[in-house]
């Protein structure tokens, strides 16, 4: 299972009967808050974007920027019980994320980014909807080694290794001869 699902899932199981969302908390469910038929307040955990960067060359390890959308969505007949509303569980979901930075150690470290808010009419009834963006971080190692293997074989498989060195002269880079050569037998 990729981090970003590890993420996505801790978030989803940290909200889940702990907000006035109750058990509306939905994941990648794009835009279905909005509908009529979905039961109002919602949640909905999506992942907007992941930029990643070079951490260390040795072993190769990838700083990664998890961009986590958690939006929040709620109806109301006034505009003032709905802002109410929305303000009330965005303050839930930013408690019960921040207990534990870590989200249960699937990333190293949780920053609130943004806030969005967009409000829309529903015939009387009054939708809006509050959009937290966290950036959730993390750095992986690549390539993974699990149990003596590589991605493209097994590392026992090595029998040996052939070495040709071409040290150049004196103050030289390397000519393109073979000066000394090696052979180690495993």
């Amino acid at each position: 299972m990729h981090q970003r699902q590890l993420i996505r899932e801790a978030i989803v199981n940290t909200l889940l009967n702990n907000t006035d969302a109750g058990v509306n908390v939905l994941s990648n469910q794009a835009s279905a808050h909005w509908d009529d038929g979905l039961n109002l307040p919602a949640i909905n955990v999506t992942i907007k974007s992941e930029p990643v960067e070079e951490f260390d060359r040795a072993p190769l390890s990838f700083k990664r920027d998890l961009f986590v959308n958690i939006e929040i969505v709620a109806g109301a007949n006034d505009e003032k019980t709905l802002t109410d509303s929305l303000d009330t569980i965005a303050d839930q979901v930013e408690s019960l994320l921040f207990v534990d930075e870590t989200l249960n150690d699937t990333c190293d470290r949780i920053l609130l980014v943004n806030i969005d808010m967009d409000f829309r009419e529903d015939g009387a009834r009054k939708l809006g909807s509050t959009k937290i963006t966290l950036i959730c971080q993390y750095v992986t190692d690549l390539p993974k080694v699990q149990d003596n293997q590589i991605q493209h074989g097994n590392i026992t498989d090595l029998a040996g290794v052939n070495i040709d060195y071409d040290i150049g002269h004196h103050d030289s880079d390397p000519d393109g001869n073979i000066d000394a050569e090696d052979e180690i037998n495993l």
